[in-house]
């Protein structure tokens, strides 16, 4: 009995040392992937802070440029003169434009390419009357619905009156390309959408992912299903910043969203996971998983330890106490 005790013993001694080892195992592997996690995130923060940057540079320089352009034309009495639209056709060719427009006060537009057209309807020619300098939603062209575009209004003052808009309209394409992602081997993208999840711009490979439709993050029918989706889509809501971890398994991506300044846009730039994690999570992965084959096989052996010893110590008392031998 006294060796079956110190078996037993021995046992549990055994047992307790295997689960110490796997606890340690498995907090020290949780440790290092917090730590890489930690990584991915500034780096993450670094590529989304660049593209942000990116976006606001080239918007405001193409403002400021078409600012100047506005004051050079307030110095005409008449700001849709044959001469004013001269030196704006010079400007398209510089500046890669698909036209630039004149607007009058009433909305008429005359623009470098001879189209006239009436703008008054546009939320964008109201804001720069009204003296705000600012780029519009996606637009479909006037003259060519299947083409998209974007346009840049500011207001043309005289002092303080405000006495048209010059405004600069070019493709989508030519913004949505500021948008490429170039580190870890272009695998990621980044979108600009609205507060409420409509995309606004993206790369046309890139659209129709969950986070760059043109509906709203509340109206897609993964978001009663995804908590990461509904705590990013209430954290936009609010007009907050933030970086989720988003999607299962090998499609798991890091999203970080942060707001423009620029009407009511957010950049969200995603990256897959195992991309930016590089060979470290398939590392901890496997080690996590050996660490467990590991304890499987430790327990197995310990039970299997325990029964033998059991069934011999049956075996030998029904020898002592039980055979007719003895």
């Amino acid at each position: 009995m006294k060796k079956l005790h110190k078996g037993l013993l021995l046992a549990g001694a055994l047992l307790l040392l295997v689960i110490l080892m796997s606890l340690t195992s498995l907090l020290m592997l949780r440790k290092a992937d917090q730590l890489v996690s930690e990584d991915a995130r500034d780096m993450l923060n670094e590529i989304a802070t660049q593209l942000e940057m990116r976006l606001q540079s080239a918007i405001a320089s193409e403002i400021a440029s078409l600012e100047f352009q506005a004051h050079f034309i307030s110095r005409y009495e008449n700001i849709q003169d044959p001469r004013v639209m001269h030196i704006l056709r010079e400007e398209v060719d510089a500046a890669s434009f698909i036209r630039l427009g004149v607007i009058l006060p009433d909305g008429n537009s005359v623009n470098t390419d001879g189209y006239v057209v009436n703008l008054a309807h546009r939320e964008y020619f109201k804001k720069a009357m009204a003296g705000i300098p600012n780029i519009s939603d996606v637009l479909r062209h006037t003259q060519d619905p299947d083409e998209l575009i974007m346009a840049i209004a500011v207001p043309i003052r005289r002092g303080d009156e405000v006495v048209g808009v010059l405004r600069g309209a070019r493709f989508v394409d030519e913004y949505a390309r500021l948008l490429q992602i170039t580190t870890y081997g272009s695998v990621g993208y980044a979108s600009v959408v609205k507060r409420t999840g409509e995309v606004v711009l993206a790369n046309s490979s890139d659209i129709g992912d969950v986070l760059a439709t043109s509906v709203p993050y509340v109206a897609l029918p993964e978001y009663s299903e995804d908590p990461s989706l509904r705590v990013m889509s209430a954290s936009m809501a609010r007009g907050e910043r933030g970086m989720i971890r988003h999607g299962q398994g090998d499609a798991r991506r890091f999203v970080d969203y942060r707001p423009l300044g620029i009407n009511d846009w957010y950049v969200v730039t995603v990256v897959m996971e195992t991309r930016m994690m590089g060979k470290v999570t398939t590392i901890l992965k496997s080690t996590s998983r050996a660490f467990i084959i590991v304890t499987a096989i430790l327990l197995l052996t310990l039970a299997l330890f325990v029964i033998f010893r059991e069934r011999r110590q049956a075996l030998i008392e029904r020898i002592a106490f039980v055979d007719s031998l003895t």
